[in-house]
């Protein structure tokens, strides 16, 4: 299995569907985390790992508690929510804005924060919008409802389903 980072490396942005596909299968792990009251809270490419037949497993469910450790390793800030980066409490919320971040990289091949540095994206996660998406077609009214600022404004995860319904998507015209 690679990373969603490594192969996004290995061969650029995805295709729109197969990134929906992803997301639903990312939403089925975080479904599941949630509901036995396991927030991820660290969400990011590196802990989505993609099998050879393609299909995505979440990796790092219910380590949020070890991450407060001081050896843990810190964060990737291009993917934490602004919860998150004001230092608030967070919750599944937060791991909903953390896929649209991971979904909107691997669509668009870069985050949806620009930032030369953890300050720099920081302060654009709290005060800028997201780039446009320029390849989402379909998918960027999920990427746009996933990366709302207040945390009780983003979709719900069955509503993030239904944004992401691959078969809905097949049916639209690509781009």
């Amino acid at each position: 299995a690679l990373t969603l980072d490594e192969l996004i490396a290995r061969h650029g942005p995805l295709p729109v569907r197969r990134v929906a596909q992803l997301g639903l299968e990312l939403l089925d792990a975080l479904e599941a985390a949630h509901g036995a009251g396991l927030p991820h809270l660290d969400l990011r490419p590196a802990c989505v790992l993609v099998t050879a037949d393609g299909r995505a497993r979440l990796a790092g469910i219910g380590l949020a508690t070890l991450r407060t450790a001081p050896e843990a390793e810190p964060p990737t800030t291009a993917f934490l929510a602004p919860e998150q980066v004001r230092g608030d409490t967070a919750g599944p919320p937060a791991d909903l804005w953390s896929l649209g971040a991971i979904l909107f990289l691997a669509v668009e091949g870069e985050t949806p924060f620009t930032g030369d540095g953890s300050s720099l994206t920081r302060a654009a996660i709290l005060t800028e919008r997201p780039l446009t998406p320029q390849f989402a077609g379909p998918l960027a009214p999920a990427l746009h409802a996933l990366l709302t600022k207040p945390p009780g404004g983003r979709p719900t995860i069955a509503e993030t389903r239904h944004l992401l319904d691959a078969r809905r998507i097949a049916l639209l015209p690509p781009g």
